[in-house]
This record gives structure tokens, sequence and C-alpha cells, in this order.
């Protein structure tokens, strides 16, 4: 589908696993991209033609307006993970993207994506698949404490800001990903080649729908080329369910690695991902796929 051409866009949280693949993607398809990380890690910023890397700190609205200054599209992807304190959570992903999104208005940077998390639902099973107007958790009045509340109130800030009629937010809540290099997935490549293999940090891992990192990539390009979904918060997820047993068995069939157990079989889908399907065209790639191009061949 013909679409809006990103000629420049403007990404926070550029040096993470996401943000450089994203900056990647939008530097080799011929936009000028200005990506932001925190200052001294703009190492990991992709060296790329048509990227500038900058350090910025996520509460300098000034600095992020003067970057943001002439971009088609804000990636907000900046943001702190599970275990970070509180005080943390809100400094960064609800202040934090209040900042960024006045600085887009500041900027005139007429629409923003925003990656937020399936963790802002709240644990509803008899309503699996979750769609995107399912339940979700609340903050405290005295602020969030918890990553899903974090990203709750983040997408809620974005809310308010789109209602000024100022600003087009798109919202992408995306599930665990994992990917080549991925952190998520550093526990499987040591246990692939064990007969009787501990499954250690995997095994406290909840059972989830993995999604593949360039699958999330190409979303969050798709959202910016389609105005249609301005206004519009979608789940993308991986496509089928895995617990850290399951994706190991899957790995092992996939890479051939060593004889593995019978397919184990799948449960029921914990997010819908049909919405992004119809409105982005998104396909997430099959697990044993993606592990093959994520993992060491052995």
């Amino acid at each position: 589908m013909a679409g809006v051409i990103v000629r420049q866009a403007f990404v926070t949280g550029a040096s993470g696993y996401i943000g450089a693949r994203l900056t990647a993607a939008l530097a080799r398809g011929g936009a000028h991209v200005v990506a932001s990380t925190l200052p001294g890690a703009e190492s990991g910023i992709p060296q790329l033609r048509g990227v500038v890397p900058l350090g910025l700190r996520i509460d300098d609205r000034r600095a992020l307006a003067e970057a943001a200054r002439g971009s088609d599209v804000a990636f907000h992807l900046a943001g702190v993970l599970p275990g970070e304190s509180a005080a943390s959570m809100r400094a960064v992903n609800v202040d934090g993207t209040a900042h960024v999104a006045r600085a887009a208005i500041a900027a005139g940077v007429p629409r923003l994506v925003f990656l937020s998390s399936t963790a802002v639902y709240r644990p509803s099973p008899h309503l699996w698949p979750l769609s995107e107007d399912a339940p979700l958790v609340e903050p405290p009045r005295s602020g969030p404490r918890g990553y899903g509340q974090s990203k709750v109130a983040a997408e809620d800030v974005l809310h308010a800001v789109e209602q000024t009629g100022r600003l087009g937010v798109t919202i992408l809540r995306g599930s665990t990903v994992y990917g080549p290099g991925s952190r998520s997935l550093a526990w499987l490549s040591g246990a692939l080649d064990m007969a009787v293999p501990p499954l250690g940090r995997g095994a406290r891992l909840p059972t989830m729908q993995w999604l593949f990192v360039d699958d999330l990539v190409a979303a969050l390009l798709e959202a910016a080329r389609r105005p249609a979904v301005t206004g519009r918060t979608l789940n993308v997820v991986g496509g089928e369910l895995a617990s850290p047993l399951t994706l190991l068995v899957t790995a092992r069939l996939a890479l051939g690695a060593v004889p593995a157990p019978t397919r184990l079989p799948a449960g029921p889908l914990r997010f819908s991902y049909e919405a992004a399907r119809q409105a982005l065209g998104f396909n997430p790639t099959p697990l044993a796929r993606g592990l093959r191009h994520s993992l060491p061949i052995r």
C-alpha cells in the first residue's frame, strides 16, 4: 500500500536493541535520521550515511525540539525496562514521554509513533486473546510503581496531547522481542547443545508470544507510513505462544542441533494481532524461522 514517504525522522532510544535496528532501516531506506540516546551512549547508534547521532537528556525539551525539527515523524522508543525503580519509571517512561511529545509539537513534527508494551494489560485469562480494548492495569494515584503501570501512564499522556489536535499519535504495544544478539535468548544459546539442558534463567521466563525484532521494526515503519493509523493503538506481537521449554524444543528442531522431543502443543494466544494485521499488513514471522535467523548455526 502506498503511503507517506519518510524523508526525515527523529528517533529516541536509538542505541537500544530495537532503536538501533529501526535507525538502520530508516537510513537504508533513504531517510535522514536524527538518532538520539543518552549522553555517552552515542557509540551504540549505527554509523550509517544519513544518521546524525546525538546524546540528549530525555528531560531537555528544548534540545529535543531542536533535534526533531524538520522531521516527518518522531519515533519514541526510549525507556527503562522492568527492574528499575519506580522513580526511574516515572521520570523516563512517563515524564520523558511528555517531554518528547511536547518537543515534537514545538518542532512542528506532525506525527509520533510510540512503542508501548503488552504489559499494560490486566491479567484476564477469560478474555484471551486480548484485543486493544481489554482492561488495563491501573497506576495508583501516587504514580506508577511497575513497568506496565508506567506504560499505561505514558499512553495516557499521549492521549491527552493528541486531544489538543497538535500531534497525531500511533501506539504499538509490543510483546517480548527476540532476534540476533538479543539478551532474551542468551540462556537459550547455552542450552541448545546439552543433552538434558538446565533451563536456568530461561525457566523463570513466562509463557509468551515472542516477537521477532524485524517484525517490530517493520511495524514501526508501516505505522509511520500510514496516516490512517493515526489515533490507533495496535498490538504487535508474536504469532505463537511459547514457554521456555517450547522455545528450546522449537530451536532444536529449527537448527537441527540435537534430537528433540515431539512438538509441544500450542496454547491459546494471550494477545490478538488482528487489528495490526488489517491496519499495517502485520504478519509475524513463524517462531522456528525467527530462531534460525537469531541463533548461531550448529
